[in-house]
C-alpha cells in the first residue's frame, strides 16, 4: 500500500505547543463545518497526528416515482490527516494523501491561530533526500522522469526511464551533455531484508509503500532543515 506525502513549514508567533492547543480545541462537532479530531500524540518525539474535518454540499439528481428529475442538496464529509512535529526552533506539518486544494485547510489554521501564521511547502527542486539513500544497504533507482531536456536545435522535451533491474543515470546515454531537471525519481529500497519503495517529485511530493514506509519517512524528516 502506498501513501503520499507533503511537507510545509509553518512559521508562528508562539511555539509548536500552543500551535497543538489551538487545533485540538477546535473540535469536529455535528454542529460545525469543519474541526479537527486527534488521532495519536506521541509526547516523546514531540509529534502530534490530527485530521482535519469539513463538511461540503453536492447537488444529486435522481427521478422521483413520477418519473420527474428531482434535485436534492447532500452534505458530504471529507478530512486530510496530518502531523505536527518540530526540528530545532522550526514547526512542520507533513500531510498524509493531500487533497488537490488544501485552500481550505489552511484558511481553517490561520483562521483559528490569528495573525502571524504562515506556510511554505517543501520542495526537492534544489536538491533530493541524501540520509535515507545512505542509511540504507541497497537503493535501486526504477524509474526516472527527466524534463527540460534541451537540445542543441532547440527542441524541448520529456523523457522517462523504467528499469526492473536498476537504472544508472550517469550511464544515460541521451542525457549526456544536455540540461535537464529530474521531475521525479522511484527507488526501491532494502535494509535487514525488509523492503520499501520511494517515489519523490521536484514539487515535493513524496511516495512511500512496503514495510520500510515508516523508516523512510523518519530519514526524509532527518534532512527537512536543509530543504528550508
Amino acid at each position: 500500500m502506498f501513501k503520499r506525502y507533503r511537507w510545509y513549514r509553518v512559521q508562528l508567533p508562539k511555539n509548536s505547543a500552543a500551535f497543538n492547543e489551538a487545533v485540538a480545541q477546535n473540535t469536529f462537532t455535528p454542529d460545525t463545518d469543519f474541526g479537527f479530531s486527534r488521532l495519536e500524540d506521541e509526547s516523546g518525539s514531540g509529534s502530534s497526528t490530527f485530521r482535519f474535518l469539513w463538511r461540503s454540499k453536492i447537488t444529486v439528481a435522481k427521478y422521483n416515482q413520477e418519473g420527474l428529475l428531482d434535485f436534492e442538496n447532500v452534505t458530504t464529509v471529507h478530512f486530510t490527516d496530518f502531523t505536527i512535529f518540530g526540528i530545532d526552533e522550526n514547526i512542520f506539518l507533513r500531510i498524509e494523501n493531500p487533497t488537490r486544494s488544501l485552500s481550505d485547510f489552511f484558511n481553517t489554521l490561520e483562521r483559528i491561530y490569528g495573525l502571524g501564521f504562515t506556510n511554505k511547502r517543501i520542495t526537492f527542486e534544489k536538491s533530493k533526500p541524501h540520509t535515507v539513500f545512505s542509511a540504507v544497504d541497497l537503493a535501486m533507482l526504477t524509474k526516472l522522469k527527466v524534463v527540460g531536456v534541451t537540445f542543441d536545435n532547440g527542441l524541448v522535451g520529456k523523457m522517462e526511464f523504467e528499469s526492473k533491474t536498476g537504472i544508472e543515470e550517469s550511464q544515460l546515454q541521451l542525457l549526456h551533455g544536455i540540461p535537464y531537471k529530474i521531475e521525479s525519481a522511484s527507488y526501491e529500497l532494502l535494509i535487514s531484508g525488509v523492503r520499501g519503495h520511494l517515489t519523490f517529485s521536484a514539487n515535493g511530493s513524496v511516495k512511500v509503500g512496503g514495510n520500510l514506509a515508516p523508516r523512510i519517512l523518519h530519514l526524509i524528516e532527518k534532512d527537512m532543515l536543509t530543504y528550508i
